[in-house]
């Protein structure tokens, strides 16, 4: 797969920054920015913690896609809570190993818990079902939570 990816990072409702990057195949902008979405599925738990310096999947942040379109948007959002000195590093898979090629670092500076949000915009992804999952690993090594995360893939169906 050949990816085609836009990070915004939120921060409150404030847009700290959005990047981009093109694939190496050649994928534009435009193969995603017009591709009229009308799918959806959605995935939240009460809770997830990790410690690990690797990354795992997010309990319970799975959903399973059916697109007929080559684009899959995931949107991230959840209160999280990271030592001061520490941060919460969020990525996607899809089908169990292929990962898409950007990490987004969140960070509670103050140590209290705060909502952080994050969006990926997938471009190449084959038509076909896909199993997509958050993982998420924390930086320091220090324990990080997630409280109400919620996961939303958006994604062609006609």
């Amino acid at each position: 797969m050949s990816f085609l990816k836009f990070r915004f990072a939120m921060v409150a409702g404030t847009l700290l920054a959005m990047t981009a990057a093109v694939s190496p195949a050649g994928a534009t902008a435009i193969s995603c920015v017009n591709s009229n979405f009308d799918g959806f599925k959605a995935a939240t738990v009460d809770t997830a913690t990790t410690s690990s310096k690797s990354f795992s999947n997010v309990p319970g942040l799975t959903v399973n896609v059916t697109n007929t379109g080559s684009c899959v948007q995931i949107h991230l959002s959840a209160d999280i809570r990271t030592p001061s000195t520490g941060a919460v590093q969020v990525r996607i898979t899809i089908d169990d190993g292929t990962i898409v090629p950007d990490v987004v670092t969140l960070a509670t500076p103050t140590g209290k818990a705060d909502h952080r949000s994050a969006i990926f915009l997938i471009s190449g992804v084959p038509v076909g079902s896909h199993i997509v999952h958050v993982q998420f690993r924390s930086v320091t090594g220090a324990p990080v939570k997630f409280t109400r995360p919620l996961m939303v893939a958006i994604f062609k169906t006609v």
